[in-house]
């Protein structure tokens, strides 16, 4: 690998990168949060241990709601709060199952045990039949509870017995995660707001002290960001950018012959994925001449959309190959990929998409713009895919998440020797979350 990529600082910030997660939820025990996004796993209970006044619970919910959207179902929540009558447990995880698939049951006002273990064992084979995703958070808090060793310890040991494989009866193939919320300095705060797009550690201080405060303010704040968008310069993006919404025919020529086909990111266009693809190209227009036809008071807005579509061309099929990118622009695709609905091998979607372009001579960068949670969620995978495609068919491949501060397009990693580079997302994350300020 070329070193101008991977210095010992940019090892080190790789590192930083990619365990961020597994940092805010210190796993305990040999499944760890990642371990359970990035395979096949798609039932599982995690025993959170929380901290009642500065919560990471909401947090836990996006990035579970997240992996099932990929594994392509609807988020069917259900929180059931202030839980205090020992043995619930049971009749709540056979009311609810059946209908939710993400359910938080909060024990963290309950001060006596919560329930006998092979109780829970047999809920866990009652899961392990639904032919659907299934994750439940047992959420308890660290206060009065871990000093009553009474109140876990039936769990602890249950969960012993469980990965030495010495209970009675059939194992049941649904995994019980151990993760501790409780850890980390005041700067893991900030992980939520990376996760939203919010890099600028002066913008993240305005959301508060909190982690929970971070993470609904920075959500709120990304939302807003990125809608905004839709209404500058009186709505020319909004215009510009086409929501897809079935499965719509288009026709292109190819080395003389007219072929009709279908186009395949018809299918079901998330709102995040168009909220994305406006700032994709809002992005391409801000950093190109493009900026000049929207700057240019004497147009009006009907010229300044019939210029821009001259140039770029959204959800349009390619000249010289049966391929239709998000976005093209001067010989480079821009594909915008939430991961939604890709199984549990999501990363592979990315593969498929750059590998699409092969034999497109009209297309000489592919740009793949992900969510910077997804990102966070599958940096791993991400980053062994990228080294293995940063050149495909003579093509460069770039992989790029979003600053919302700035509006603005980052690369997951910026590979130039100068010092005075634009930092990738990355660098950002190691330098606000694992670098003494």
């Amino acid at each position: 690998m070329p070193t101008d990529v991977f210095t010992v600082l940019a090892l080190s910030n790789l590192f930083n990168a990619t365990v961020v997660l597994n940092r805010v939820f210190e796993v305990r025990g040999d499944l760890d949060l990642l371990g359970l996004i990035n395979s096949s796993i798609e039932k599982a209970v995690i025993l959170l241990h929380d901290v009642h006044d500065n919560p990471r619970i909401g947090f836990l919910e996006e990035v579970l709601s997240r992996r099932i959207r990929e594994l392509g179902y609807n988020v069917r929540p259900k929180i059931v709060s202030k839980i205090t009558e020992p043995g619930s447990i049971s009749s709540l995880i056979e009311t609810l199952l059946s209908e939710y698939n993400l359910v938080r049951l909060d024990y963290c006002e309950a001060k006596t045990k919560l329930m006998d273990f092979e109780v829970l064992v047999d809920k866990l084979r009652e899961i392990a039949v639904i032919n659907e995703p299934r994750f439940v958070i047992i959420r308890i808090c660290i206060n009065e509870q871990i000093k009553n060793k009474n109140f876990l310890e039936d769990i602890y040991e249950g969960i012993d017995k469980l990965r030495k494989g010495d209970l009675p009866g059939d194992l049941p193939n649904v995994p019980i995660i151990e993760l501790d919320a409780s850890k980390g300095g005041d700067e893991y705060r900030y992980v939520p707001g990376i996760a939203n797009g919010v890099l600028n550690k002066d913008k993240l201080n305005e959301f508060g002290g909190r982690f929970d405060e971070v993470f609904v303010r920075s959500s709120e704040y990304k939302s807003r960001e990125l809608k905004s968008i839709l209404k500058d310069q009186n709505g020319l993006y909004q215009y510009l950018v086409k929501v897809s919404r079935g499965e719509p025919t288009s026709t292109v020529n190819i080395n003389g012959v007219t072929v009709t086909f279908k186009i395949p990111q018809g299918v079901g266009e998330s709102d995040e994925h168009y909220l994305m693809k406006v700032f994709t190209v809002y992005h391409i227009v801000r950093n190109t001449g493009l900026i000049e036809i929207v700057n240019n008071k004497d147009k009006t807005l009907q010229d300044k959309l019939n210029e821009l579509r001259q140039s770029i061309r959204i959800e349009e099929p390619l000249s010289d190959c049966r391929v239709v990118p998000d976005v093209y622009y001067n010989g480079e695709v821009y594909e915008v990929e939430t991961l939604y609905g890709t199984g549990a091998f999501s990363v592979k979607k990315i593969q498929e998409t750059i590998e699409k372009y092969g034999g497109c001579g009209s297309v000489r960068k592919i740009h793949i713009v992900l969510d910077n949670l997804t990102v966070m969620m599958h940096f791993g995978e991400i980053l062994d895919l990228w080294k293995a495609f940063r050149k495909f068919d003579g093509k460069e491949v770039v992989i790029e998440t979003l600053d919302v501060v700035n509006k603005k397009l980052i690369p997951l990693i910026s590979p130039e020797k100068d010092s005075k580079r634009a930092e990738g997302f990355v660098e950002i994350i190691s330098k606000l979350i694992f670098e003494k300020q």
